[in-house]
């Protein structure tokens, strides 16, 4: 599906944008690159962050994407300029 191999970003960002938490890598734990993926597939690729100590008390932002590891340069579509999607919002108490 892709002329070019991606990772997989997830990033987990304060209030202000600043990421605390994160887990890049390719796919499937490297086993599924992207220029193998096929139309309409579904690719299964369980992360894990791990949370800092002393995280403070807050609501952070669950965002995850696809970039190339050679450029950094994510992938974008219209709907997300920049490359990110917000996944969902955590409160940490």
């Amino acid at each position: 599906m892709f002329a070019d191999s991606y990772h997989v970003f997830v990033h987990l960002t304060d209030a202000d944008g600043v990421i605390v938490a994160q887990s890049d890598g390719a796919p499937a734990n490297g086993t599924r690159r992207t220029t193998g993926w096929l139309p309409g597939e579904y690719v299964v690729d369980p992360r894990t962050l791990s949370l800092p100590a002393g995280l403070t008390p807050g609501a952070y932002t669950l965002t995850a994407g696809l970039y190339r590891p050679d450029t950094g340069a994510r992938l974008t579509t219209p709907e997300f300029p920049d490359g990110r999607v917000r996944l969902t919002e955590l409160p940490f108490p």
